[in-house]
């Protein structure tokens, strides 16, 4: 849950908010992922069980393409801060 991607999330939302609002909304948003991450480990066998083979092969599709977005989204980052840098 705290691994390096989270952490990469957390430091490149925490760079990229300057402003005191943007700051808040980041911490605002921890929190109800947390809360939701708490639901989920204390629901999570009801919920799978309930789900079936199926319907976790389709969740982790779609938590696969979160990843992924999140991903293309910090290297569309990066490519961006590089060129305005003009190191590249």
């Amino acid at each position: 849950m705290a691994g390096p991607g989270a952490m990469s999330v957390s430091i490149s939302l925490g760079a990229g908010s300057l402003h005191p609002w943007a700051t808040l909304g980041n911490v605002a948003a921890l929190a109800v992922l947390t809360i939701l991450n708490y639901l989920c480990l204390l629901l999570g066998e009801p919920i799978v069980k309930k789900m079936g083979r199926n319907g976790m092969d389709a969740f982790n599709k779609v938590l696969g393409f979160l990843v992924l977005a999140i991903g293309l989204s910090l290297i569309v980052s990066g490519v961006q801060e590089l060129i305005k840098a003009g190191v590249w």
